[in-house]
């Protein structure tokens, strides 16, 4: 048994604290022990603890906060793929293999068996079905637009208001401007003037009461051809809203000129049997009272009362002769022999053969054919008589006088001839009558000669049409292909 006794004394300016223990042993004293420490020794122990207590503190706090790092990224980091994935989705960027973080972003979203865990192997597993899903859109895209693309017939998707928004290569080849000319020009510009009304009717069908019946039409191609067309026009609907319409147009011109090279054939043959028939039966008949005619013309005087009716007989009788002859020149099929013609030449000796007529009708004749112009590979007498039945009907129109201009000029693969006069014109109801058969404007006129005109152009690969206006004059166009020699 002891007892603790502390002495504070001071010595050389320091202080010293001794405990002085008793020691007993059985309530006998039989002994002491005494301990001493300086002031400055204890302050000295005490700064070293609270140094080491400090660094302590310190080291914990750092592994602790090292600790909470490592925590905090394992449990943040899934948090973090599965937010930017969601907003990947949420800006409908479905392109998976855009993004070369994506397979990180998959693999991190495998771990984990916790809440965290299982979440993010949800989403893992919605990656692969969305990326099953958008794959298999993405190839029925694809098949889509090659079927769009590769199509046989025209197709042209538009807006409402008419503008056209896309169109597929067969457009282009058909109608012969390039993709980026056609896309936001107005569908007008392709469709054959005539037909609008139709079209708007079709359109307007489509936006009341969905795809419209299939029509016939006509559309413009760039080196002016007029295209026979069937149209079938569908609603593009997006949330229940027409969006745009998309028109399949399908070329028909060619069973159009069979069906029409059909009935010319029937007819053709019909009229080369009756035309047979005719000259026989009529031209014998026909020469004796002209003959029977003409013999008593030359025996009577001008002032005998029968003179007129007499010479008016001759007269219609030569016309029903010509008649005749140009219908036997009709119905038999033209046979050409081709060779590399000037057209400035053929033109010219046209021209000569009518300068009589020219001079009593005082017409003046200007020309405007370019000297580098390509030769014509045509037959050169056939073609010179398109030119003479074409200048015989400019002659015919200007009875008082007037110009004749023709022209000539290099289009595309074409040889573009203008022939237009200031003559009186033709009435537009009649502009469509002047390649049918015996259809004639003029008194005396036989209705053929434009039609064997036509079949000689046609004959030549080429076309031929009329524009005029009643009171201004008569343009014939004529396409001719241009050829190159060997």
């Amino acid at each position: 048994e002891s007892k603790d006794i502390m002495i504070e004394e001071k010595k050389d300016k320091d202080t010293i604290y001794e405990i002085t223990s008793l020691i007993y042993n059985r309530n006998e004293k039989i002994g002491i022990t005494r301990i001493g420490i300086t002031k400055k020794h204890l302050e000295e122990r005490i700064r070293m603890l609270k140094k080491r207590v400090i660094l302590l503190a310190a080291m914990l706090g750092f592994f602790g906060m090292v600790a909470g790092l490592f925590i905090s990224s394992r449990l943040t980091r899934p948090l973090y793929q599965l937010t930017r994935f969601t907003t990947t989705l949420t800006d409908a960027d479905f392109d998976f293999n855009k993004d070369k973080n994506i397979e990180d972003i998959k693999a991190s979203l495998k771990a984990g068996k916790d809440e965290i865990g299982l979440l993010a192997g949800s989403f893992h597993r919605m990656i692969k079905r969305l990326e099953k899903v958008i794959d298999e859109l993405r190839r029925s895209e694809e098949r889509h637009r090659s079927l769009w693309e590769h199509a046989e017939d025209p197709m042209i998707r538009f807006t409402p208001d008419k503008k056209i928004i896309a169109v597929n290569k067969r457009v282009e080849e058909v109608i012969g401007y390039p993709r980026p000319q056609i896309i936001g020009s107005d569908i007008y510009s392709i469709i054959n003037n005539n037909y609008r009304n139709i079209f708007d009717e079709i359109v307007q069908y489509t936006l009341t009461k969905g795809k419209a019946p299939t029509t016939e039409m006509e559309i413009l191609t760039r080196d002016r051809r007029v295209l026979t067309i069937e149209v079938d026009i569908r609603p593009v609907i997006e949330n229940n809203e027409v969006i745009a319409l998309q028109g399949h147009f399908r070329d028909i011109s060619r069973r159009k000129e069979i069906e029409q090279e059909l009935i010319k054939a029937a007819r053709f043959g019909a009229m080369g049997e009756l035309a047979l028939t005719l000259s026989h039966e009529i031209n014998n008949p026909l020469g004796i009272i002209m003959g029977f005619t003409q013999r008593l013309l030359d025996k009577v005087d001008a002032a005998h009362p029968f003179y007129d009716s007499m010479r008016i007989i001759t007269k219609e009788g030569k016309r029903c002769k010509k008649i005749m002859e140009n219908l036997l020149t009709f119905s038999r099929p033209p046979l050409f022999e081709f060779y590399f013609v000037d057209l400035q030449s053929l033109v010219e000796d046209s021209l000569e053969l009518l300068s009589p007529s020219f001079q009593k009708h005082e017409i003046s004749v200007e020309k405007s054919i370019p000297d580098d112009l390509p030769e014509l590979y045509a037959d050169p007498s056939q073609i010179k008589q398109v030119l003479i039945n074409i200048f015989l009907n400019a002659v015919d129109a200007m009875p008082q006088g007037g110009k004749l201009i023709i022209s000539a000029s290099l289009e595309d693969s074409y040889i573009n001839i203008i022939i237009s006069d200031s003559g009186m014109g033709i009435k537009r109801e009649d502009l469509d009558r002047l390649f049918t058969p015996f259809f004639s404007t003029k008194e005396d006129g036989t209705g053929i000669g434009l039609l064997i005109s036509k079949r000689i152009v046609e004959g030549h690969g080429g076309r031929i049409a009329i524009e005029s206006e009643l009171g201004v004059g008569t343009a014939c166009l004529i396409w001719l292909p241009s050829k190159t020699k060997p």
